[in-house]
């Protein structure tokens, strides 16, 4: 054996490499090469050569490659094969952190061309530095390296400086962990991960920072990315697609932090949400050709720069982003042109014609059949919102604002409105569009559409009873490329409206509380030069039981209703209905042949019982292979749980051992309850002069 080792040591030095199969490995998937592959990894460290997998498939038991600098940061070596699909090394464990590879305490790690297969997603591919943060690996490089079958692909635990080129993760858990700083992935594809195919995290005083994917696919993991303790992380030209719990979950989970998070040139297909949420800053630029899908930015986030610039729209201009779902908050941002908070509101005498909201009637509601502004709307004033209530046969039920083109600055062609609007449960359909009124050449008044845009129903089911923002572009050179007869133009009009287009079944409402409108020049510059869109709280001065700026939480106690009040919308959030529980515990067995009693909700149901069954285990059991319908019941050992399928209140539980002996106690553990709808209120002002609460539901 000393013989073989010493010819292969020699001619490792010959070819410049160490060869695995000059040590002994065989590479035939069956094979156990966990020894001969130590042996060769002992001299390739000591000998400073570079460790080479010939063609095969590697099985191994252990890890075999082990390198730890002991707190004096060793130079680590080359790691190479002949091709990710050639050269493969299988770990055989059921260990769900053994690694074929770790590296702690050491700099200049470098693989290329070899893949890492696990057992039945035991394991870990690779594992870089250690978990209590005392042993980095710095300073390293992958390229052209896969993993599959792992609980963990690659999992960098701590350090720093790691650049890694074309990964493949396929079939993991998760795909890769990041826990460490000024990591780059260039390119590559991480997919089928069951749990999260990108894992960036830390610790809650070391977080990951300056993590950077440049291209490359993520899709059909559980989650796309999940961020959760970073500093700045980077996503540019990233394809994401098909992940169902979320592209991008960033801070969403209690204890999270984020400093910041940048989404650039990228697509997000299919309708999968991307979460923003304990993250301080985000900006999101030029994504997403798909309409359907949610962005979620919470009240948490403190800035966000999503400008709605031709970057942003797809070549048919559907917005990158069209709907933003702010939670609780009004999304603000700086330098507005144009903005509309309903401060001066004006009701004209109630016609078919438009109704207008202001002196300067460029703002108005335009109901097209018999449609009156609802009673509330009249009285709102100040930074609120409005709301109008379609009738039967509406086929418009929303706002229209109206822009004078002479107001508008002439250097400036391209701009962007921002809509927050509430979208009512009994949605069936809602638009964007935005029109150009113009004469032509002949003296005729015309109209011409530079952007019409209509969700899925997908879409719009997940919106429902949500406020959400919708960046809408009002870009005039589609206008001056489309339309050559145009003598003048008159205004442009923006119109969000919710219902369908064959006429409202008059249960219909539309609320919005704000529309603004940015030169895109400012939208552009405002990450740059650190003006970003910021959050602002719905209401002027929230109370203390208000919680977000919107909800107020379960017994819906408001606050005294005066002049303060007047005009204020509060959404009020239901009680979430609960199912009924109880749990039987038996205490003793049968003792007399006979039959006992599980009475749910009213229903009786007999359990026949011998005196075989003379234990509480078996009474027991014999009450949980019966039938209960509209129950599930469970349990183990002397305890039978019981679950109704459905909501609401039910008649209590009970037991009866009848005259078996079979003793047992029932408990009700939670008691069934109805859930109730979320309402919305407003503030009104009554005939008699005093203020009052009303919901916006009647």
């Amino acid at each position: 054996m000393t013989d073989k080792i010493d010819q292969a040591k020699a001619s490792s030095v010959k070819e410049g490499r160490v060869n695995v199969m000059d040590f002994g490995a065989v590479g035939n998937g069956k094979t156990d090469d966990t020894s001969s592959i130590k042996n060769a990894v002992q001299y390739a460290l000591s000998s400073r050569l570079p460790l080479y997998f010939p063609p095969g498939e590697y099985y191994v038991t252990d890890t075999i490659i082990d390198i730890d600098g002991a707190g004096t940061n060793i130079y680590a070596i080359k790691i190479y094969g002949a091709g990710i699909s050639l050269s493969t090394i299988k770990l055989a464990s059921t260990t769900a952190t053994m690694p074929i590879i770790s590296a702690k305490d050491c700099r200049n790690l470098y693989i290329e061309d070899i893949g890492f297969l696990g057992t039945n997603k035991t394991g870990v591919g690779v594992a870089l530095g250690d978990a209590v943060r005392k042993a980095p690996c710095t300073h390293s490089a992958f390229k052209n390296v896969y993993f599959s079958s792992f609980n963990i692909g690659l999992d960098y635990k701590y350090g720093w400086i790691l650049d890694v080129y074309s990964i493949k993760a396929y079939f993991n858990n998760t795909g890769v962990r990041v826990s460490a700083n000024a990591v780059n992935f260039y390119g590559g594809a991480i997919a089928n991960c069951v749990q999260i195919g990108v894992d960036i995290t830390g610790i809650s005083d070391d977080v990951s920072d300056g993590v950077a994917f440049h291209g490359g696919t993520v899709e059909a993991n559980g989650i796309g990315f999940k961020i959760r303790l970073a500093g700045d992380v980077l996503l540019t030209g990233v394809y994401m697609e098909g992940n169902p719990n979320g592209h991008i979950l960033a801070g969403t989970d209690h204890g999270d932090v984020v400093q910041s998070v940048t989404v650039i040139n990228g697509n997000m297909a299919y309708p999968n949400p991307a979460v923003f949420d304990r993250v301080k800053y985000v900006k999101i630029e030029g994504i997403n050709k798909y309409p359907s899908n949610r962005l979620m930015i919470t009240e948490n986030v403190e800035y966000l720069s999503l400008p709605p610039t031709k970057y942003n729209y797809n070549e048919h201009l559907y917005a990158s982003a069209e709907f933003t779902e702010v939670r609780g908050q009004n999304r603000q941002t700086m330098f507005p042109w144009y903005s509309t908070d309903f401060s001066s509101i004006m009701i004209a005498t109630p016609s078919n014609s438009a109704y207008y909201l202001d002196a300067g009637k460029s703002i108005r509601i335009k109901p097209e059949k018999n449609g009156l502004l609802s009673e509330h709307s009249s009285n709102l004033t100040g930074n609120k919102a409005i709301k109008h209530q379609s009738t039967y046969g509406d086929t418009f039920n929303g706002l229209q604002i109206q822009i004078d083109y002479a107001q508008l600055p002439k250097e400036i062609n391209q701009w962007s409105a921002v809509a927050n609007f509430f979208v009512e449960p009994n949605t069936t359909y809602f638009r964007r569009f935005v029109t150009v009124n113009y004469t032509d050449k002949a003296n005729v008044r015309k109209q011409y559409n530079i952007y019409n845009s209509e969700p899925t129903q997908a879409s719009i089911d997940e919106f429902k009873g949500r406020w959400v923002t919708s960046t809408i572009p009002i870009n005039m050179h589609v206008f001056y490329e489309q339309v050559s007869d145009y003598a003048s133009i008159q205004s442009i009009s923006i119109t969000v409206a919710n219902n369908a287009r064959t006429g409202a079944t008059g249960n219909e409402w539309f609320v919005i509380d704000k529309l603004a409108i940015y030169p895109s020049r400012y939208t552009q510059q405002m990450f740059t030069e650190n003006h970003f869109s910021t959050f602002k709280p719905l209401e002027i001065q929230p109370q203390s039981i208000v919680t977000g700026g919107l909800y107020l939480k379960s017994t819906p106690v408001l606050p005294m209703a005066d002049e303060t009040q007047r005009g204020r919308v509060l959404l009020v959030e239901g009680k979430d209905g609960s199912a009924e529980k109880a749990n039987l515990n038996l205490t003793s067995g049968c003792k007399v042949n006979g039959s006992v009693i599980i009475t749910l909700d009213g229903t009786p149901t007999m359990i026949s019982l011998t005196t075989a069954d003379n234990t509480p285990i078996a009474v027991a059991s014999k009450i949980r292979n019966a039938s209960y319908s509209g129950w599930t019941v469970g349990g183990t050992g002397t305890i039978v749980t019981f679950a109704c399928n459905t909501l609401g209140p039910k008649i209590d539980p009970m037991y009866s051992p009848v005259s078996t002996g079979a003793s047992g106690v029932m408990t009700v553990v939670t008691q069934g309850a109805t859930g109730t709808a979320d309402i919305l209120y407003t503030c009104m002002r009554l005939a008699n002069g005093t203020y009052a609460w009303r919901s916006l539901e009647n």
